[in-house]
């Protein structure tokens, strides 16, 4: 289910780095599920990564980032910290309600290959 909205999110940042920051070579990094409720659904801690390429601190590359993404479709807010993530919060009754109404398509099972 949240997949779909991980590749977006992931995607979306990708994108942004390359022309918001101007790095070609955007290093690999994950879309996390937080510790706690209270900071975001998902977080991105790619700012971290970034760093020592900017040579910027990690929190004035998220909130950059975080300016540039824009609107995401599901996501509600994004909020870039100090310490450098980006934390994310989803559109919740947006969500469950598509795929409630089976308007979103099932995600394959893990393990088996997509056309």
């Amino acid at each position: 289910m949240i997949l779909s909205v991980q590749r977006l999110i992931h995607d979306a940042v990708t994108e942004a780095i390359r022309t918001r920051l101007g790095v070609a070579d955007v290093p690999p990094f994950t879309v996390d599920v937080p510790p706690s409720r209270a900071l975001g659904d998902l977080a991105v801690p790619v700012a971290l990564k970034l760093a020592r390429t900017l040579r910027k601190a990690p929190g004035a590359i998220a909130q950059e980032l975080a300016q540039a993404l824009g609107v995401i479709p599901g996501v509600a807010r994004i909020a870039a910290t100090p310490n450098g993530y980006l934390n994310l919060f989803l559109e919740r009754p947006a969500f469950f309600t598509a795929r409630v109404r089976q308007q979103v398509a099932p995600e394959p099972p893990a393990g088996e290959k997509t056309r």
